[in-house]
């Protein structure tokens, strides 16, 4: 999905290890932003390379954002289904 936003805040470059399923390390990055959209606010993320590559942007301008809406369905310890929605960032240009 696309939409025009401005950013409200826009967090630092985070990086963590984490184990395969093949049991080699590696490293995860991502920079969060919370959007503004009409009356709408998201959290969304910028993962992986496009991540590291993003400089700060800033607050002042609006942007053309495009979008990636995905769900995850996990169950607990006690065998109950939980759902996750997760949004993440996959282009945004100034307007």
């Amino acid at each position: 999905m696309e939409i025009i936003c401005r950013i409200a805040e826009q967090s630092a470059l985070q990086e963590r290890e984490y184990q395969t399923q093949q049991g080699t390390t590696e490293r995860f990055a991502s920079m969060g932003f919370i959007l503004q959209s009409g009356g709408d606010t998201l959290y969304c993320e910028m993962v992986q390379e496009q991540a590291r590559k993003q400089g700060q942007l800033s607050k002042d301008f609006y942007y053309k954002a495009s979008i990636a809406a995905t769900a995850r369905a996990w169950k607990d310890q006690q065998g109950q289904t939980h759902y996750e929605n997760r949004l993440t960032l996959t282009k945004m240009a100034v307007l």
